[in-house]
């Protein structure tokens, strides 16, 4: 029971043992209860039945049957057996499993694969590549705007300006696991626009640089997506293989 309840019973027996002037000082000494008037017998047996359910039957239980002793015990050990288990499983571990789900090979035109690691927006450490298209498209001044948007805003961001081709440095974003890549081309010079390439798909869009940038924060706070990013701005049509 409960020690509730058992407080309960045991304050009961108290008021019955008052009736009898007094606990018995023999075990089962019942001579003094059963001297009592009809009365105060009824009230006697009144205060000391217990009735307790074992399975589907119930049990009747009198003040012959049950005592209350309270003692001071000193418990130097206790033993106990869990209900829950926390098995060890580091970082590492969890780590290597998002990885092992997260990565894969993307067979392109002319038998090609490419490594990917298909990370959510919001858990890819790096947001964001800003690819230069050359050192003649781009400027340095252009360059460092663009990432200081992206530093104000607090998203993540790296530039590869490689001598490589596009194509190439798309895919070794898609292999960290970049989900966004900005181009910066020749007309970024006239009308202040770049393309936004998406990791997954490999489709792009051409906008303004902030919007570009809006649209980026509103996938990795899962407000937006790139669908519906494709739908607001016009395409831009990339051959990655060239």
């Amino acid at each position: 029971m409960p020690e509730a309840q058992k407080e309960e019973i045991a304050q009961k027996f108290k008021q019955a043992e008052e009736l009898i002037g007094g606990k018995p000082k023999k075990a089962f000494d019942m001579t003094k209860v059963k001297a009592l008037d009809a009365e105060k017998l009824a009230q006697f047996n009144a205060l000391t039945s217990i009735e307790i359910t074992l399975g589907e039957n119930k049990v009747a239980l009198n003040y012959e049957m049950v005592s209350f002793e309270k003692k001071t015990v000193t418990i130097n050990t206790r033993t106990f057996i869990p209900n829950v288990i926390e098995p060890s499983f580091g970082v590492g571990r969890i780590m290597t499993v998002l990885m092992e789900h997260a990565f894969y090979l993307r067979n392109m035109d002319g038998n090609e694969c490419r490594r990917v690691l298909k990370l959510q927006p919001f858990l890819a450490p790096v947001k964001c590549t800003i690819l230069p298209l050359s050192s003649r498209s781009t400027t340095e001044e252009q360059l460092n705007k663009v990432k200081e948007m992206f530093k104000k805003a607090k998203i993540p961001v790296q530039v590869d300006a490689s001598s490589a081709t596009v194509g190439k440095r798309y895919a070794r974003s898609d292999e960290l696991g970049t989900p966004f890549a900005i181009t910066m081309d020749f007309q970024t010079n006239e009308d202040q626009t770049v393309t936004l390439r998406e990791r997954d798909s490999m489709k792009q869009i051409r906008a303004k640089e902030i919007d570009v940038l809006n649209a980026i924060r509103g996938m990795i706070d899962e407000t937006d997506s790139w669908e519906a990013v494709q739908a607001r701005f016009p395409s831009a049509q990339v051959n990655e293989n060239e």
